[in-house]
């Protein structure tokens, strides 16, 4: 048995001497290649390979990965569509009728309509407002408003309106009117107004006194005229009694409100007595204005103005009362919403429209002192009247704790 084993080991050592002696022969082939890649340049190509194939590593893997999430993804179950509600029938909106209306008072009145829905801004029943972007336009006015006048839109996606930006009234349609001032007189002060001079202009205020002190807070008592000097006046154009016709000098902002369309804000504080804007547009007829106002009831929206300031005492009569419309045109003082608590009040100021009673100019002043942020409001003081006797009104949203709860 030992004798067998003797030539198997040794074919077996042959083997491994021959494994051997073939590494031996490739030794030298492979020292070359270590030399090779010992040279820098060579080290740096196989650096960038090495870094090529972690990057296909890492694609790879990124692709598994969302072809993964993808297949465990549990389908979503479609939402059920909710039943119809039938939507409210709208309120009828009454036609407002200018020659009905009672006139006890001697003051011009607003019958435009806020686009009011139920609920306020600070109305806890209403349901918060869904996330919209902000919208912002850094001056509505063209150029017209003595500085910029931004609008804001946090509440929707509604635009901005398309109207005409202007300073002052102008005549529409087959309305003529003279503004010669060939028959306006003017005062002869010199240096500044007084009465003790006897200033004309100031003179013409109830009880003779005067409309303005010097830092321009207002003096007269609601419902009276300001007479304002104008270019007929010798006092120049720093007389204290020149107010509105300067212009507004208080920053504003036009802002869309959550159920009122939109509204106007302060951007700093206005003193109490102090003027804010004019309400201008096109000046119409009554009888046009009538028009008018049977379409913007359906529209649910109205900007009229009635000039009937002096109409009581010219025998109550339609034709000698116009009206401004600021729905196409006008100034920041379109956008003045209702309130039954306002912080503004309306005076109606002549300057250079002095000989003409029928045109006074309608100017807000504030009625307390204004806050930066507060919301510029007047009350519209039409009195709430039936329409034919239908009994129907447009309801008051104005959130105040005084509300009426009518606008008309």
């Amino acid at each position: 048995m030992k004798e067998d084993a003797k030539p198997e080991l040794a074919d077996e050592v042959q083997e491994q001497i021959n494994k051997i002696k073939a590494h031996l022969q490739h030794l030298p082939e492979q020292f070359a290649r270590l030399r090779v890649l010992q040279e820098p340049a060579n080290l740096k190509k196989a650096a960038e390979a090495d870094v090529e194939q972690i990057k296909d590593l890492k694609r790879k893997l990124k692709a598994e990965l969302k072809d993964v999430r993808k297949s465990s993804a549990a389908p979503k179950a479609k939402p059920k569509p909710k039943p119809k509600t039938p939507a409210a029938p709208e309120p009828d909106i009454p036609r407002r009728k200018a020659a009905l209306a009672p006139r006890e008072f001697r003051q011009s009145r607003f019958r435009g309509a806020q686009q009011q829905q139920p609920g306020t801004d600070a109305d806890p029943m209403l349901p918060p407002a869904a996330k919209t972007r902000r919208r912002e336009w850094p001056d509505v006015s063209e150029g017209t408003y003595p500085m910029p006048l931004p609008a804001v839109n946090e509440v929707d996606e509604t635009d901005f309106p398309s109207i005409e930006w202007i300073t002052e009234s102008f005549p529409a349609g087959d309305v003529q009117l003279n503004f010669s001032t060939e028959f306006l007189d003017g005062c002869q002060c010199v240096g500044g107004c007084s009465l003790e001079d006897g200033c004309d202009c100031q003179r013409l205020h109830h009880d003779h006194q005067y409309a303005y002190l010097p830092d321009g807070q207002l003096t007269l008592k609601a419902f009276y005229a300001v007479y304002e000097c104008n270019s007929k006046c010798q006092c120049g154009p720093n007389c204290f009694n020149r107010v509105v016709q300067h212009g507004p000098k208080y920053p504003l902002e036009v802002f869309k409100t959550r159920s009122k369309g939109w509204g106007v804000r302060a951007k700093s504080a206005i003193p109490k007595w102090h003027f804010v804007a004019e309400y201008v547009g096109e000046i119409i007829t009554s009888q046009e204005a009538e028009r008018r106002g049977a379409v913007y009831d359906r529209l649910k929206c109205s900007y009229l103005y009635d000039l009937d300031f002096f109409s009581k005492d010219e025998g109550d009569k339609a034709d000698s009362c116009f009206t401004i419309d600021a729905n196409n045109a006008g100034s920041v003082a379109r956008f003045f919403n209702h309130s039954c608590d306002p912080n503004l009040i309306n005076y109606q100021v002549f300057v250079n429209n002095r000989p003409d009673h029928r045109l006074p100019r309608i100017c807000f002043f504030t009625l307390k002192d204004v806050k930066a942020g507060d919301e510029l409001t007047f009350d519209y003081r039409c009195n709430p009247t039936d329409d034919e006797g239908t009994g129907k009104s447009i309801p008051c949203h104005c959130g105040a704790k005084k509300c009426k709860g009518k606008v008309f």
